[in-house]
């Protein structure tokens, strides 16, 4: 649901050029599984688009390098530990909570 709110918040700015945005799970328990209903249902209520064929991935390591930044939204520092990448140094800077106050 984060990946199509954050997309539309994007398009309404007029900035689609200048943005990539895609989701991805830290855990394993939804991989696979279609948008959960009671989100499908918030997102059309908003008038928010979303792709019906959309189904859950996980998080690789690769995405460390396909991204420029990195947004968790339940993630922990724990679960951040998932890409492995060798790059701790450059975790910091990349990697972002949302709503961190």
């Amino acid at each position: 649901m984060a990946e199509y709110i954050l997309k539309a918040l994007v398009k309404a700015k007029g900035l689609e050029e200048l943005f990539y945005v895609e989701s991805a799970a830290v855990s394993t328990e939804e991989i696979g599984n279609p948008i959960y209903p009671p989100a499908k249902r918030c997102l059309t209520q908003h008038g928010v688009w979303f792709d019906p064929g959309k189904r859950a991935r996980q998080v690789t390591p690769s995405d460390y390098d396909r991204f420029d930044r990195i947004i968790g939204i339940a993630a922990s520092a724990q679960e951040a530990k998932t890409f492995k990448t060798g790059k701790a140094y450059d975790l910091p800077k990349k990697l972002r909570k949302a709503l961190n106050k």
